[in-house]
């Protein structure tokens, strides 16, 4: 795969395009580079993180998203794109199952 191949597919997979911040963020963590992403609430900055989980998850990787407010966690995880996981809760407790 070249450069920005798993940004292509994840945005591929979303039904809006990616701001330009989110394009070049999302670049940077498929160069293995770290971002810091600092947006109006509302500007999409979530998608960053989902397309971390995205790459972590294609690469055979672990990944831990964390938020401070349990609604906004519970309503990202749960809308998981990888079609054979499903969200499981647990008090103090989300992850993503895999069901391959």
């Amino acid at each position: 795969m070249s450069a920005g191949d798993e940004v292509q597919a994840f945005a591929r997979t979303l039904t809006f395009p990616l701001d330009d911040f989110q394009r070049r963020a999302c670049e940077s963590l498929e160069a293995g580079r770290g971002v810091l992403v600092a947006a109006p609430t509302g500007a999409g900055k979530t998608i960053v993180g989902e397309f971390a989980v995205h790459l972590a998850l294609t690469r055979g990787r672990k990944a831990f998203y964390t938020t401070p407010i349990k609604a906004l966690s519970q309503s990202e995880v749960c809308r998981s794109r990888q079609s054979p996981r499903r969200c499981e809760r647990r008090p103090l407790d989300w992850r993503l199952v895999d069901q391959r």
